[in-house]
């Protein structure tokens, strides 16, 4: 949800924006019409309740509106929802002041249809609702100003029926809008998971459900251009030892169970922070995070012991073993380099005899624990 409520705050800003321009520009009107008048009408009434009534009480009016909600909608202790509908009902007032300025002219009764309207931007239909109802309030107030102007009984009711059916109007279009974004929405959202997933998948491997050569690749990219030295990471290679001849006596069915076993072992290592990868055959590379050389070389004996026990029921008395390569990543070395010394240590394995993880700490470890290389 954090990302829906940054896109409401940014369009909360724009909102706030918008309705402060707009008071503006109706007070750029007002005197406009102000002006106009003082020049060409002998008639027109300037005097001090002129003014108050259409600059000094509007300007108030929308100054303290727009503070509190300002205030408001800056407020860390405030909901998400009630930011957005104090936003909203700023647009509201203005429409509004607008609307009680000139009660004369039927055309404003329509005004609030904008801030209706607007509130579709959140998605929200309490919050158009609530507004076409406070609305439709100030079409009616005015309306009863307008019939006290002196104006004709049949056009003051006339002007509040067009401004209530038009209210509504957009209130009712409002909530097909808000409908229609929440369903496309969902279908949008639907579409970026089964598009995740999807993609997920196709970094799986689908017969060990580990990570392919391509998720590692990516993995390991990711993990290079992040590194912090103060957390160490190490791979182990690791290769199972005469896993063709396993295929070629038992067949490929008892070869795929060997690797499956190996999967599942290797999951019981936990999932923080090791990430298992097929490299490719009979390959798996494990990644470690936050792990150095030794810690690395501890947990990869304790899964070749692990694995050296296991007795397969297509050959209860044989034992498979595998052969592991060791190498912890160093500040500025590439992705094929990091591979490629693990590639190598596996190899030194293979022909030290195999059943092995090299290297071995024994000889390779100085006393200050570091590794020699």
């Amino acid at each position: 949800m954090s990302g829906i409520n940054n896109l409401q705050a940014r369009w909360r800003k724009d909102f706030f924006s918008i309705s402060v321009f707009f008071a503006i520009v109706c007070l750029a009107s007002e005197v406009l019409l102000y002006s106009a008048d003082l020049l060409f009408s002998d008639s027109f009434a300037t005097g001090p309740s002129y003014r108050a009534a259409h600059f000094y009480l509007p300007i108030v009016v929308d100054a303290l509106a727009i503070l509190a909600v300002r205030t408001r909608i800056t407020s860390k202790s405030a909901s998400n929802g009630v930011k957005n509908a104090w936003t909203c009902v700023l647009l509201l007032v203005i429409c509004c002041s607008e609307q009680m300025i000139h009660y004369n002219c039927g055309a404003l009764f329509c005004l609030p249809c904008l801030a209706v309207f607007m509130s579709a931007l959140f998605a929200d239909e309490r919050i158009s609702l609530r507004l076409t109802v406070l609305g439709c309030i100030s079409t009616l107030v005015s309306g009863f100003f307008h019939a006290r102007s002196g104006t004709q009984s049949f056009s003051v009711l006339v002007d509040i029926n067009i401004g209530l059916i038009i209210l509504w109007m957009s209130y009712v279009a409002t909530r097909l809008i808000i409908r229609y974004v929440r369903e496309q929405f969902f279908v949008i959202s639907n579409s970026s998971n089964r598009e995740k997933e999807l993609l997920y998948k196709l970094r799986l491997d689908p017969l060990m459900g580990i990570y392919n050569r391509g998720g590692m690749d990516k993995i390991i990219d990711q993990l290079i251009s992040n590194f912090d030295e103060s957390r160490p990471m190490s791979i182990v290679m690791i290769d199972l030892d005469h896993f063709k001849k396993i295929n070629d006596t038992y067949g490929h069915q008892c070869g795929d169970e060997v690797l499956i076993f190996l999967a599942d072992s290797i999951g019981e290592m936990g999932r923080k922070n090791v990430v298992p990868c097929r490299y490719g055959g009979e390959e798996v590379v494990i990644i470690l995070k936050e792990c150095t050389l030794k810690e690395a070389h501890e947990k990869a004996m304790t899964l070749l012991e692990q694995f050296r026990r296991k007795r397969f029921g297509f050959a209860p008395k044989s034992t498979i073993t595998f052969s592991a390569g060791l190498a912890e990543y160093r500040d500025g070395m590439s992705a094929d380099e990091w591979i490629k010394k693990a590639d190598e240590n596996l190899y030194k394995a293979k022909i030290s005899g195999r059943n092995r993880v090299y290297p071995e700490f024994s000889f390779f470890y100085s006393i200050s624990g570091r590794a020699q290389r």
